[in-house]
C-alpha cells in the first residue's frame, strides 16, 4: 500500500503558514478496462502497483503487491502490501469492509476501512501507526523516518484534526507545535528552523488569525510582525528586509476608518526614510522621502498613483534643489531649481512637459541664458552670456533659423 505525502498550506490574507507534512495509505485508481481483477481467493496475491501507487499489471514492473489474506463473511476483506523486491511487509493486514476498494483505493476517498493501520519501510523500520473507525481517522496518528526517529505525531477525532500537532526535523528538533479543534488551527503555532532558532509564531482561534503574528531570519532576526483580528490585519504591518548585510524596516499603517493606508520605510539607523500614503492600493496624497541626515529630499503629491500638485526637491545640506508643479505626472507652471548653495540656477515656464520661457544662472550669480520656446522650438530672441558677464550670443529664431550676433569674452562682436 503505497502512502502519500500531505501538507497543510493555509493562506489568510499576507500569511502563509505552512504545517509540515503527514503520511497516509494510498493505492493507485486505475480504470477496469486497463488492468483485470483477479478472483478473490484467500493468499492470493490480487494486485501490482509502481512506486507511486499506480496500478502495473505484472510483477517485474512492480514497488508492491498486494495479498489478499482472508475473506470474513460478506464485504469483510483482509489485505497487505509488501515490497516486491525483498517481500517485506509495507503494510501491517488491513481490514476492509467493501469488496470495490481492495484493488485500488485513496485514504480520503473511501470510507469503508475499519482497525488499526500500520505501515513499513522497506528496511523494517515503522513508518506509519494510526487507526479508523468507520473509514474515519480516530485518535492519534504517529509517523518515523526510516532511522526510526519520530517524524509527526497528531491527533484525530471524527476524521478530523483535533488536538495536539507535533512535526520534528530528522535530527529530533522540534519543528512544528501546534492545535487544532474540529479540523482548524486554534491556539498557538509555533515553527522552528532546522538549528534550532523560531521562524514563526501565530495565534488561531476557530480557523482564523487572531493576535500577534511574528517571524524571522534564520539568524535570529525579526522578520515580520503584526496583529491580525479574523484574518486581517490591523494597526501595523512591520517587516524588515536584508540589503547590504544591514536590516532595513517597513511600516504599513492600515486605516480601516479611512481605507487609506501608510507605507513607512526607515533607514538601518531607525530613522525614517520614505513615507507614503496610499487608498486603495494607489498613491494618494503627500510622499516624503528624506536623506538619513534627517533632512528632506522629496516631497510630492499624489492622485491616483499619479503626481498632482507641488512637488519639492531638496539637496542634503537642506537647501532647495527644485520647486514646482505636476498636473497628470507632467511638469507644469514654473519650476525653480539652485544651486547647492541656495543660489538660483534656472527658472522655467512649463507647459505639457516642454519649456516654454527660461532664464538660467552660472554659479557666480551671472546670468547664462533667456529665451522663449513652443513645444520644444526655439523662437524670438535668445540671448547668452560669458561665466564673466559679458555677451555671448543674441539670436532672433524665425522658422527655427537663428540669425545672431557672437561676442567673444572680451565683449568684441566677432559675427
Amino acid at each position: 500500500m503505497e502512502y502519500v505525502k500531505k501538507c497543510f498550506v493555509i493562506v489568510i490574507g499576507l500569511i502563509i503558514a505552512i504545517l509540515p507534512c503527514y503520511s497516509f495509505a494510498q493505492v493507485a485508481v486505475e480504470s477496469k478496462a486497463e488492468l483485470v481483477n483477479v478472483p478473490l481467493k484467500e493468499g492470493a496475491i490480487i494486485s501490482y502497483a509502481d512506486k507511486e501507487g499506480k496500478r502495473v499489471g505484472s510483477k517485474e514492473q512492480s514497488t508492491y503487491y498486494r495479498k489478499l489474506l482472508k475473506i470474513n463473511g460478506n464485504d469483510n476483506y483482509l489485505i497487505q502490501d509488501f515490497f516486491t523486491d525483498t517481500d517485506n511487509k509495507q503494510v501491517e493486514p488491513t481490514l476492509f469492509t467493501n469488496v470495490k476498494d481492495i484493488y485500488a483505493f485513496m485514504v480520503e476517498d473511501i470510507g469503508d476501512i475499519e482497525g488499526e493501520y500500520i505501515q513499513w519501510f522497506d528496511n523494517g523500520q515503522m513508518e506509519l501507526r494510526g487507526f479508523y473507525s468507520r473509514g474515519l481517522l480516530e485518535g492519534m496518528v504517529t509517523s518515523w523516518y526510516s532511522s526510526g526517529q519520530k517524524e509527526s505525531e497528531f491527533n484525530y477525532k471524527d476524521g478530523k484534526l483535533n488536538g495536539s500537532y507535533k512535526f520534528w526535523y530528522p535530527d529530533g528538533k522540534l519543528q512544528t507545535d501546534a492545535q487544532f479543534s474540529d479540523g482548524r488551527l486554534d491556539g498557538v503555532v509555533i515553527n522552528w528552523y532546522c538549528n534550532g532558532n523560531k521562524k514563526e509564531e501565530l495565534h488561531y482561534s476557530g480557523g482564523k488569525l487572531n493576535g500577534l503574528v511574528t517571524r524571522w531570519f534564520k539568524s535570529g532576526e525579526k522578520k515580520y510582525e503584526a496583529h491580525y483580528k479574523d484574518s486581517q490585519i490591523e494597526g501595523i504591518e512591520s517587516i524588515w528586509v536584508k540589503e547590504n548585510n544591514q536590516l532595513i524596516k517597513q511600516e504599513v499603517y492600515f486605516n480601516d476608518a479611512t481605507s487609506q493606508d501608510v507605507f513607512v520605510r526607515y533607514f538601518p539607523s531607525g530613522k525614517k526614510e520614505v513615507e507614503r500614503h496610499f487608498k486603495g492600493n494607489k498613491l494618494q496624497g503627500l510622499s516624503t522621502s528624506w536623506y538619513e541626515n534627517g533632512e528632506k529630499s522629496i516631497e510630492l503629491m499624489y492622485e491616483n498613483d499619479v503626481r498632482n500638485g507641488d512637488a519639492v526637491f531638496w539637496y542634503k545640506n537642506g537647501n532647495k534643489k527644485a520647486q514646482g508643479s505636476f498636473i497628470n505626472n507632467k511638469k507644469e507652471g514654473v519650476w525653480h531649481y539652485w544651486y547647492e548653495d541656495g543660489k538660483p540656477e534656472e527658472t522655467c515656464s512649463v507647459y505639457d512637459e516642454n519649456p516654454v520661457s527660461c532664464e538660467r544662472w552660472y554659479a557666480n550669480g551671472n546670468k547664462k541664458l533667456e529665451g522663449t520656446s513652443i513645444l520644444g522650438k526655439k523662437i524670438g530672441l535668445w540671448k547668452t552670456w560669458y561665466e564673466n558677464g559679458m555677451p555671448e550670443s543674441a539670436c532672433q529664431y524665425k522658422n527655427e533659423i537663428p540669425i545672431c550676433k557672437i561676442w567673444n569674452e572680451a565683449g568684441l562682436l566677432i559675427n
